[in-house]
């Protein structure tokens, strides 16, 4: 100060401004030597109490003309001597505009390179939990009504290159990850109601993920809104948080994931909407961890246009796409299914119920699913083989799913297995109630291939035969029942060829067989057959030499033992199906029956064989219309024409018979009689009737 000009003033003023320049002199020596050394030495001495932790304080200054601090170099360090938590530099700029504004005012906070240290313990605690130990003073009881919230405003809060490393010790396979660096910038924060500041928040880990968060956050009430997104997540890991619920070993797979959000905490509950969710999960891969094997793989999954409102407890998935999946289904050799028990190893957790208030249930939509170009390798070794199929390409496709009630929803699905085999599925359905209609075809399916699953009752070999189905359907899930019905089937048979299990002896040959007409109901336990046709059969029947009929020897006893069956509480037998025909047409049909048991070898050929059938019913004595006709031995005819009545049994019929040479009818010829047919035929023509034999009664 310029002494000449302090002479000139007044004493009085003279000692006001030296004792202003004295208190400034003394402000600033407190302010930048004495604070920041109390500030320290407090520091170090209580927060060991406080955190029951060891604490280190590098450096303390403050500047008392800015009303700022700094502190650099702050430690917290467990008892063995782990890092807890830690940071760089904090500073914090005061303004004396705090007096004006009624509130704690901040032009800026700074915290560099923070860093922290998670531990969740297998107990279940984070090792911050005891961070600040409870006062054993007692708490005074507060007053009801929300919490006040300081008043604060921070025009600047930043964060930079800040590190969270976590361990989660309560898993099977302990989990680590890392997240560094962690940015955050927010502007004009404030605690004083309805004043939204914004945000934002950029993190990577150590797997080269990366999360950016970005918005408006408000202090009373808590509410914030904004978008979020997470790049190349590393799925495997976080494997060890899918061991509780599969035994399968996720190997590979990223995700990506993009969305806003709205979130508000008021008086009437929390708020949550959820918009614009984007998932993408790329190259999933989940194998069998006892063979090593890829049980699982998703080359692509995507998300797009979901959404979630927690007040109207709906979710809402616009479009969700997977791109040449691939997947190995096995039946194992206990009968149960890989998958199942490998992928969904607990669904559930089993808790005691208790009497909550009920709520409106979630409603799920799904507007469209796409499985495009997928393939499914199914194996089933209870069978011999094992038997293998390839499905691919799959493709499927669902539209406008959704949980409410009376909805409908379209289901699309169709694949092809490596034998050329097809099936399509068409239907609308629902789930609530649970209904559905539809169309399923089945093309080409080559019959040979399934042949392991006729073993338990059938010893033939199918050397060669496809199949083709068709049929309407509609399925109703009533509260103790289903009802199912099938209608305008259609079961067509082609080029079949069934051959002896020894030596391949063609003993089947049928070019084409069609039942048409189908209709069945599995409530009324009726079906109805409009029409069956069948063309081109050749058959070989043959009596061996021991009476046994070779074609009978094709079926396998299904009680080898002989043992009468268990007797067992079952209930009462349901009522027996009823079935109708209301026509079986047979054309070109051929047998040959042979008979080993004679002294020469009994041949008796039927050819040009064509039979009609009207009106059969099952369990029924209705009536059966019959036409029959027949060559015999390339020779003579057979003919009849009348009705059956098959349960008496009875028959009425005009049988002619022209021709037939009587020659091919010695081998049945008892030896005792010396009898030698040279030649000869028989013609005759009548009306047979076949009568039940009348019960005489005991």
């Amino acid at each position: 100060m310029n002494r000449p000009l302090l002479r000139n003033w007044p004493p009085r003023r003279r000692r006001w401004a030296l004792r202003l320049a004295f208190g400034f002199a003394v402000y600033s020596l407190v302010g930048f030597f004495l604070v920041p050394a109390i500030v320290k030495a407090q520091l170090i001495k209580r927060l060991p109490a406080l955190t029951q932790r060891q604490a280190a304080v590098r450096q303390v200054r403050a500047n008392p003309w800015m009303l700022s601090l700094t502190v650099r170099g702050l430690a917290l360090t467990e008892t063995n001597g782990q890092p807890f938590a830690s940071f760089e530099e904090f500073y914090a700029n005061f303004q004396l505009s705090s007096l004006f504004r009624w509130a704690w005012t901040f032009d800026e906070i700074r915290l560099q390179d923070p860093r922290a240290e998670l531990i969740l313990d297998r107990e279940g605690r984070f090792n911050g939990a005891n961070l600040f130990a409870p006062t054993a003073r007692p708490a005074t009881p507060q007053p009801p009504g929300p919490a006040r919230v300081p008043s604060l405003l921070v025009f600047h809060l930043v964060v930079t290159n800040g590190y969270v490393g976590f361990g989660d010790l309560t898993r099977k396979t302990p989990f680590h990850t890392a997240y560094t660096p962690i940015n955050v910038d927010l502007e004009g924060f404030n605690t004083k109601p309805n004043r939204p500041s914004p945000y934002s928040f950029e993190a990577s880990s150590d797997s080269g993920r990366g999360l950016s968060w970005a918005g408006t956050v408000t202090a009373q009430p808590p509410a914030s809104s904004g978008t979020l997104r997470i790049t190349e997540v590393q799925l495997p890991r976080h494997a060890p948080y899918l061991e509780d619920f599969t035994r399968a070993k996720l190997s590979e797979g990223t995700m990506d994931l993009a969305g806003g959000y709205r979130f508000a905490l008021g008086t009437n509950g929390m708020d949550l909407v959820v918009s614009n969710l984007a998932v993408t999960v790329s190259q999933l891969l989940l194998k069998d961890p006892d063979t090593g094997e890829a049980v699982l793989r998703v080359p692509s999954y995507e998300l797009s246009g979901g959404s979630l409102d927690w007040r109207a407890r709906q979710v809402r998935v616009g479009s969700l796409v997977l791109t040449e999946p691939s997947m190995l289904v096995r039946r194992l050799a206990d009968g149960s299914i890989n998958l199942p028990s490998l992928v969904l190893r607990r669904l559930t957790t089993a808790s005691p119920t208790t009497n909550t208030v009920a709520s409106a249930p979630w409603v799920f939509t799904l507007d469209e699913y796409r499985l495009e170009r997928g393939a499914v390798q199914l194996e089933d070794v209870t069978v011999p083989g094992p038997f293998r199929t390839l499905l691919k390409p799959v493709s499927m496709r669902v539209e406008h799913f959704t949980t409410r009630p009376d909805s409908h929803a379209a289901l699309m699905a169709e694949f092809t297995t490596e034998a050329g085999e097809t099936v399509n599925l068409a239907a609308d359905y629902s789930i609530n109630p649970v209904r559905a209609q539809g169309t399923l075809k089945l093309g080409g399916i080559a019959l040979p291939k399934y042949q392991a699953y006729l073993q338990p009752f059938f010893r033939g070999e199918i050397a060669a035969g496809k199949s083709d189905l068709s049929v309407d359907f509609n399925h109703l899930q009533r509260t103790n029942l289903d009802e199912v019905r099938i209608t305008n089937g259609v079961v067509r048979v082609t080029d079949l060829q069934i051959k002896s299990p020894q030596g391949g002896e063609i003993l089947f040959n049928l070019s084409s067989f069609a039942a048409e007409g189908v209709s069945a109901s599995l409530l009324e336990r009726t079906a109805r057959v409009g029409a069956v046709r069948s063309a081109g059969l050749s058959m070989l029947a043959r009596r061996e030499t021991d009476g046994a009929i070779h074609l009978l020897n094709l079926l396998v006893s299904t009680n080898r033992s002989g043992a009468p069956p268990t007797n067992t509480s079952a209930p009462g037998p349901a009522p027996p199906w009823r079935l109708v025909l209301d026509e079986v047409a047979l054309r070109d049909f051929a047998v040959r029956l042979e008979d080993r048991q004679t002294s020469k070898l009994g041949v008796l050929a039927l050819d040009q064989l064509a039979l009609t059938l009207r009106g059969a019913q099952f369990p029924s004595n209705a009536p059966v219309q019959i036409d029959l006709s027949a060559r015999v031995n390339t020779g003579g005819t057979v003919s009849a024409r009348g009705t059956v009545w098959p349960y008496s049994p009875a028959a009425e019929a005009e049988v002619e018979v022209a021709g037939v040479d009587l020659r091919s009818f010695q081998p049945w010829v008892p030896t005792t009689i010396k009898l030698a047919i040279n030649s000869g035929a028989v013609s005759t023509r009548g009306r047979v009737r076949l009568s039940a034999p009348t019960d005489p009664g005991p």
